[in-house]
């Protein structure tokens, strides 16, 4: 049986130099399960073709470090919960902030390695015939970059690639229309400003729908620590109010485009409060 690990490392020592905190009674073969849902996964964001161009690389590669590091700690947060499961029939006590704490190192770790490589494939050819690569080039946000000088997302590349279909959803539903009638008009400032409205919503729709683990560490720090006080709940509560009012705040952001757009040089805007009309006398006193 082929090992999806043995690709990249050549066993629990190699293994150790990128998660030190793998079990020295671990077998290698027995995280084969893990580390094959951590390829695909990360397969779904770069292809399989560039995983495996990766693989072939000769030599410790930028790239090729990079993606050791992401495979062995996506593999090792998803073998976080068989470990507890081992260790309890062990009778071994496993408490769950500490699980916690480990999977949320493991994560930590990938995310930070899969920013490192998305990186540096902004500079490979085959990177940019990638189906996510060309849809970006349609979108009024194009860059990780641009992203973060919007809504802070921590410059996170995995993000902001994540995010490329929603950002596409929500100019398709919502803000296509405007934004070709901002560009018909040259109002630049209109553009800036609906840009914005976008990433808000877009972060937003992130929080919705992804797990908090896979959020900016910005976004992930409403979340807490305490090995006490932690509550899923109460960390998804913080979480679902931020979305609201994003929300909130970009739908007040399009009524204020949408009355720019409609509005000329030569329109006034009627504030209720004038009762003047054209036939009023009016009079002058000395």
């Amino acid at each position: 049986m082929s090992l999806v690990l043995s690709e990249l490392f050549s066993g629990l020592a190699d293994l150790r130099e990128f998660v030190p905190a793998v079990d020295a009674t671990a077998r290698f073969d027995e995280l084969n399960s893990s580390a094959t849902s951590a390829k695909k996964q990360i397969c779904n964001i770069i292809t399989t073709a560039i995983y495996a161009t990766i693989v072939a690389e000769t030599g410790d590669t930028e790239q090729k470090t990079a993606l050791r590091s992401a495979l062995a700690n996506a593999t090792m947060e998803k073998q976080v919960v068989f470990d507890a499961i081992r260790n309890r029939k062990a009778n071994v006590d496993v408490y769950k902030h500490e699980q916690e704490a480990q999977k949320r190192g493991y994560a930590e770790n990938y995310y930070n390695a899969m920013d490192t490589l998305l990186e540096l494939l902004e500079s490979n050819e085959v990177w940019k015939e990638t189906s996510f690569y060309t849809l970006k080039s349609g979108l009024q946000i194009k860059t990780a970059a641009e992203f973060n000088s919007l809504y802070p997302i921590d410059s996170s590349y995995l993000f902001y690639f994540r995010c490329i279909p929603i950002i596409d959803k929500i100019l398709d539903e919502s803000l296509s229309g405007y934004f070709q009638t901002a560009n018909d008009k040259s109002r630049e400032d209109l553009i800036k400003m609906l840009r914005r409205i976008l990433a808000e919503l877009t972060v937003a729709s992130a929080i919705e729908q992804f797990d908090p683990m896979e959020l900016p560490l910005n976004l992930r720090n409403l979340t807490s620590d305490s090995t006490a006080q932690r509550s899923v709940d109460a960390d998804q509560s913080r979480l679902m109010t931020l979305a609201g009012k994003l929300k909130m705040q970009a739908l007040e952001s399009i009524k204020t485009v949408d009355t720019l757009l409609n509005s000329t040089e030569e329109t006034s805007l009627d504030t209720g409060e004038s009762f003047d009309y054209p036939n009023d006398q009016i009079l002058l006193l000395p």
